[in-house]
């Protein structure tokens, strides 16, 4: 059975199931300024194809593995290169290994009921629990997949829906962490690797996601007017390739920073240490971007060294925020937009993010409004 969408750039396109070599595989045909295109394309498919190859693939026969690959080549257009693979990962780690011969429509509650205490038991690579977050996320794309399979193949309910998400009523939320204008001064006093001391401090004094900053080419940065243009993002463990170089996160996340003077000069000088390069070379790397490992080995050390709190890499990004919210005398209001366009943010995710660290303006609103106050009731 073919189906048939209109995509973003308004061509429709058709998407059916074949056999090939005794497995079922998708299929699409697109680039149709028309539906009526779209299915005489599909029938000029089938008229040239032994109908024996032909998948027919029953609703109620359905396998989760058979769902998750039509699932899979569904919304490989649907979503932002980044979370598309991190989602794909997810699945292909944690829910194809306990669901992917079961038949959709028999799962049961206690089936999740189940896989929830086996992914309690389970580990992350350096040992420590699966954080309650990340566990959510591993439910939360179950319950994706799952509504796809409503949408498509006529499952009636939702079962891990009706099982909920991970709790953990012990767990205390952590503190955010982040460090001082102090301490990130303590932290860089210790780098001995000029590229490795950019990349901290670009990430502390600009806010950037670790990813968008990997991404950046040198075509990325205009250092005569100190401006950066985030664009992109860099994607780790891709199936079949070290990396890729995907749209950011959000559309949001596609901005325009300023550089501070003493940041741009910064990279005026690193750049002029470089010789002759690409404009497409990447800033922080070369041909290619900077691995996870080497950031995180080099930051490690660095903290080792100069004896600062321990902090995540992208705890730099809360570090930035708490900055700009501590050193600027703008409003609190006009700061969060402010900085909502800064690190690529909706105004609503910084005030539930970083709502605590901003002052409370109340008594010096009603400080300024007391004589106007008094005008009315005092004659």
């Amino acid at each position: 059975m073919a189906s048939y969408y209109q995509g973003d750039n308004k061509k429709w396109y058709v998407r059916f199931r074949v056999v090939e070599n005794g497995s079922v595989v998708n299929k699409k045909l697109s680039g149709f300024a028309t539906k009526k295109q779209a299915v005489s394309a599909y029938n000029d498919y089938i008229s040239k194809t032994d109908l024996s190859q032909v998948a027919v693939v029953k609703p109620s026969q359905i396998t989760f593995e058979q769902l998750f690959e039509a699932y899979k080549d569904y919304y490989k257009d649907e979503i932002k290169g980044s979370s598309y693979y991190t989602l794909i990962g997810v699945a292909e780690r944690y829910l194809l290994p306990y669901f992917g011969k079961k038949n959709i429509h028999k799962l049961t509650t206690l089936d999740i009921s189940h896989w929830k205490t086996q992914i309690n038991s389970l580990s992350s690579p350096n040992g420590d629990t699966l954080s309650i977050s990340y566990r959510n996320t591993i439910y939360a794309t179950l319950v994706h997949i799952l509504n796809y399979g409503r949408k498509f193949y006529n499952l009636n309910d939702n079962v891990a829906s009706k099982v909920g998400g991970f709790k953990d009523k012990d767990s205390i939320k952590k503190e955010m962490l982040f460090w001082t204008p102090d301490e990130f001064k303590q932290f860089i006093s210790v780098a001995d690797d000029n590229r490795y001391r950019l990349v901290f401090l670009f990430l502390y004094l600009t806010g950037c996601r670790k990813g968008e900053m990997q991404a950046l080419q040198w075509q990325d940065i205009d250092l005569d007017k100190g401006l950066v243009y985030i664009t992109k993002t860099y994607t780790r463990k891709v199936k079949g390739v070290l990396y890729a170089i995907t749209p950011p996160k959000s559309v949001n996340s596609i901005r325009t920073i300023h550089l501070s003077t003493i940041l741009c000069e910064e990279l005026k000088s690193y750049k002029s240490s470089l010789g002759d390069i690409d404009c497409t070379n990447y800033v922080f790397g070369n041909e290619n971007p900077l691995p996870d490992t080497n950031i995180s080995r080099k930051m490690s050390l660095w903290i080792q060294e100069s004896g600062v709190k321990h902090i995540r890499v992208h705890d730099l990004r809360h570090s930035h925020v708490s900055f700009l919210i501590h050193s600027s005398k703008r409003p609190s209001l006009s700061l969060v937009y402010v900085i909502a366009n800064r690190i690529g943010d909706r105004v609503e995710e910084i005030m539930q993010t970083y709502g605590h660290m901003f002052p409370n303006d109340q008594e010096d609103v009603i400080k300024e409004i007391e004589q106007d106050v008094n005008n009315i009731f005092i004659e």
